[in-house]
């Protein structure tokens, strides 16, 4: 992810969508998508201010290693969550999703945000197919 990208679309100086990361593309295939860009959209941002105010430039720095070393679980057949935590960086849990559009065509970022080590341990324990193992890249 662009660094200055980011900044424009949190500031609201462009419309996005902005370049998150890249995926396998075994696991984009897995979510129904052709591509394995990650992208995050202007409206994905609004939602996240509205909802995930807290996070800081700094989280959202994680986003694309929450998304590429994170453990992603099918929750949809088109959608997968993604739980990371960093033990280096932050400190912090992450759960994020990812969903492919209906067409295949993008893989879209739908939510991000921090969660608490309880919080963590509850959604680590859900019985949700694994896509792609925690740090497996």
């Amino acid at each position: 992810m662009d660094p200055d990208e980011l900044y424009a679309l949190l500031d609201g100086l462009i419309p996005g969508p902005i370049r998150v990361c890249d995926v396998d593309p075994a696991l984009a295939s897995m979510l129904g998508a052709h591509g394995t860009t990650v992208l995050f959209s202007a409206q994905t941002r609004q939602k996240q201010d509205a909802r995930h105010g807290e996070l800081t430039l700094d989280d959202y720095k994680m986003l694309p290693a929450t998304i590429m070393l994170g453990e992603h679980r099918r929750q949809e057949w088109n959608k997968s969550v993604v739980l990371f935590m960093d033990c280096e960086a932050t400190q912090r849990n992450y759960r994020a999703c990812i969903k492919a559009t209906e067409d295949g065509r993008e893989l879209f970022v739908v939510s991000f945000h921090r969660i608490r080590a309880k919080t963590f341990a509850r959604e680590w324990k859900k019985a949700l197919p694994i896509l792609k193992p925690h740090f497996q890249k």
